[in-house]
């Protein structure tokens, strides 16, 4: 090794070094030869992209390498040609060939290795130490394979330099092609090659002509050194060049032709996934001219579907209609006004070839192609939906007018929607109340809306009834519910609806009904029927508990002298006052009832001896004795009283009732103003 480093870089002190000259056509010609070679691999690799497999990637780098390389030996060789030493020059064949080989690996595993990873920064480092290693060994290898008289030597320093500038010239060609590509995406790919193999030209020139520069040509001691002229033809020269140029060019036609053989098939086979595609979608897609919306230039077949008419019928020269002639007059103005703006969806009618009348959605582009604009758009048959629409509509606008409140939840109990009967009645506006829980209105708790909620989903009916809901200002509202499950077309229970009707005014109406039943206009007592559903209710109570009550029959002694006398309305007022007067008695009037006329009843409950009952009847002649004036008149009111016990003289409401009407009855007869207890004697 130390041997051959002496012999290559060793410049003696004596010997005569013999400067050649350079033929400069040769020379330009040499560049020429490394841009277009550098050019044509570089444009094979940007075929990559183009292949449908990693085997066609691969060939597409090797022939991209194989191009490079070429290009590297052939600039070399016609650079060998353009220099002139005078003498006689013979080449050795195996050496030559041999240098083939770096400049074709080197520039392969740089290409291949870089377009793996173009993105890094070492990939594309180590392929310009690649390029710029196979270059400089391709060239000292051709050099040496040079044979002649003179001793070939190198300037230890210009060499280095060689190799440098084969490095740096072509890092830099790789990094503007594969680095500037993806900054500078919009310019042409043409360009970024061409800027790359000026660059890769310059890598291999340059290294080559300053390879020659750190040559040393020596006269060996001793030698007789004979010059000779024109020793390389120029037709040698030209004939490698045209070889070479054959050659690469018969590569890149190649790799031309199966990318574009490439990307035919990938075009026949995206047309037939785009056919495929359009035929198996639920419209028609179309491209019709711009300014004549009568011109149709495509039509799927889809379009027989939508129209009754094939779509041979709307294209050709001779096309029998378009599809304008099929859309109903009442829309043609509005779809003309659409058609000037360009981008548009729009719904129309048309009439079928069977005369039925079918609602058409339509979405159309304007774009350019061939500097000629046209519409490219794709019509559906939506009648359907139209007509689903407007029942949603439809329904929509019976909600939103509705008197009632129409409520929809989820199932777990949020609302869903609200209508304006429920913002008139529940007082929350749409936006305070969506989202929100019903137990806001209801009352119930989270828990208790969803077991109720639960209850209709498991029942999957109606439940109907009334209770009492929250407005938003706090006050309170009675409400007619009519709770329904909401179910999908597979009959699952998807929400919940809650109609709801204000009833306010009708429940404290029928309350007040009711009050009117339940008590006597004139006394305020209870009435009758009030009566006897009170004291049904203390029956029943008395038998659960085991318990005793007194029922208190009560009829006035001398009331009709005095109703007779004075008139029914002084009557009243005497009426009014025994009323008075027996609820101060008891402490509340609990149980007093008026069957009518002068007549009364008291009911009292749990009552543990007969003599209690007894003390409250008495006490109630006492204040009834205390009446001695109405309306200035002078009265003396007093009254009989009959008492049955429960269960003692009966079990039921009419047994006892009759049998302390003959107990009150008996104490008439033995005077009036007394008490009797019903007995059988």
């Amino acid at each position: 090794m130390e041997s051959l480093l002496t012999n290559l870089f060793y410049l003696p002190n004596s010997g005569v070094i013999i400067k050649g000259s350079y033929s400069l056509w040769f020379v330009l010609l040499s560049l020429m030869i490394a841009i277009f070679s550098s050019y044509t691999a570089l444009q094979i690799a940007s075929y990559k992209k183009h292949c449908s497999g990693p085997w066609c990637d691969r060939v597409t780098i090797l022939c991209a390498g194989l191009a490079l390389g070429g290009g590297v030996w052939s600039m070399h060789f016609i650079g060998m040609l353009a220099f002139h030493l005078h003498t006689k020059i013979e080449y050795d064949v195996f050496l030559t060939l041999l240098s083939i080989i770096p400049g074709f690996l080197a520039s392969w595993l740089a290409l291949y290795f870089i377009d793996a990873k173009h993105n890094a920064f070492l990939p594309l480092l180590g392929g310009g130490v690649l390029v710029g290693a196979g270059i400089g060994a391709m060239h000292y290898v051709g050099m040496a394979a040079m044979k002649m008289e003179l001793l070939l030597r190198y300037d230890l320093s210009t060499f280095l330099v060689s190799i440098l500038v084969a490095v740096v010239f072509a890092t830099l060609s790789l990094w503007v092609r594969f680095y500037l590509i993806d900054v500078f995406y919009k310019r042409r790919l043409y360009i970024i090659n061409l800027i790359a193999a000026v660059a890769m030209g310059f890598a291999i020139s340059g290294m080559h002509y300053m390879g020659m520069a750190a040559a040393r040509f020596i006269v060996p001691r001793g030698a007789n050194f004979e010059t000779e002229a024109n020793v390389v033809p120029s037709v040698l020269a030209f004939g490698v060049s045209v070889v070479t140029l054959v050659i690469i060019g018969m590569v890149l036609a190649l790799v031309t032709i199966s990318k574009y053989k490439a990307v035919t098939i990938k075009v026949k086979e995206s047309e037939g996934r785009f056919r495929t595609l359009v035929a198996n979608i639920p419209g028609a897609a179309y491209r019709r001219r711009f300014h004549n919306n009568t011109d149709t230039l495509f039509v799927s077949d889809a379009i027989q579907d939508i129209t009754g008419y094939e779509a041979c019928a709307f294209l050709g020269d001779n096309c029998q209609l378009s599809f304008r002639s099929l859309v109903l007059d009442e829309d043609l103005g509005r779809l003309d006004e659409i058609n000037e703006r360009g981008d548009a969806s729009i719904e129309y009618r048309i009439r079928r070839a069977d005369g039925q009348i079918r609602w058409i959605h339509d979405h159309f582009k304007v774009i350019t192609h061939d500097r000629e604009k046209l519409i490219d758009g794709f019509i559906m048959d939506v009648t359907e939906q139209v007509i689903a629409r407007k029942e949603v509509d439809r329904f929509k606008a019976l909600v939103d007018f509705s008197e009632d409140a129409i409520i929809c939840l989820s199932l777990k109990g949020e609302i869903l929607s609200w209508n304006d009967a429920a913002r008139k009645i529940y007082g929350y506006s749409e936006s305070e109340i969506i989202g929100k829980p019903m137990s806001i209105l209801s009352g119930l708790s989270y828990k208790e809306e969803c077991e109720f909620i639960h209850g209709v989903v498991q029942g999957k009916r109606r439940h109907h009834y009334r209770t009492r809901y929250h407005h938003k200002n706090g006050s309170s509202l009675f409400v007619s519910i009519t709770a329904s499950p909401i179910m999908d077309s597979d009959g699952v229970v998807r929400s919940i609806s809650k109609i709801s009707r204000d009833v306010t005014h009708e429940v404290l109406e029928t309350e007040r009904m009711k009050k009117q039943l339940d008590h006597d206009q004139l006394t305020g007592l209870l009435s009758r029927f009030g009566f006897d559903t009170y004291f049904e209710n203390q029956i029943c109570q008395a038998a659960l508990n085991a318990d005793v009550l007194a029922l208190i029959f009560i009829d006035l002694d001398g009331f009709k002298y005095f109703n007779d006398t004075y008139g029914h309305e002084f009557g009243d007022q005497i009426l009014k006052e025994v009323a008075h007067k027996m609820r101060i008695a008891l402490r509340g009037g609990q149980g007093i009832g008026r069957l009518g006329g002068d007549e009364f009843v008291i009911c009292i409950p749990s009552i543990e001896r007969r003599e209690l009952a007894e003390k409250v009847a008495f006490r109630i002649i006492q204040s009834l004795l205390s009446i001695n004036e109405i309306d200035g008149v002078p009265v003396s009111i007093t009254a009989s009283l009959g008492i049955s016990m429960y269960p003692e003289n009966g079990s039921d409401m009419s047994e006892l009732l009759r049998n302390s009407d003959m107990a009150m009855y008996e104490a008439k007869r033995n005077g009036k103003n007394q008490v009797q207890f019903f007995s059988t004697d």
